[in-house]
């Protein structure tokens, strides 16, 4: 009776560790994709404001080309 209950311990401890190391990683995947998803948010946010100044500074060249041309 002894010999099953330590195989038992043991294949319960060995479980257990297995799902606590499931478990860490898990987290630490669901909280880089999350990390990640905000960082790449934040540079979409910054392509778009520089996209926006980009079709400025055209508009503004254009202008004073136009400019230039009537002169």
């Amino acid at each position: 009776m002894k010999i099953y209950d330590k195989e038992m311990y043991k294949m319960e401890n060995s479980v257990r560790n297995s799902f606590i190391v499931i478990v860490i990683f898990i987290i630490s995947f669901l909280a880089g994709v999350f990390s990640r998803s905000t960082e790449i948010s934040k540079k979409e946010e910054q392509i778009q404001s520089q996209q926006t100044e980009i079709n400025q500074l055209k508009e503004e060249i254009n202008i004073l080309r136009e400019s230039n041309n009537q002169e």
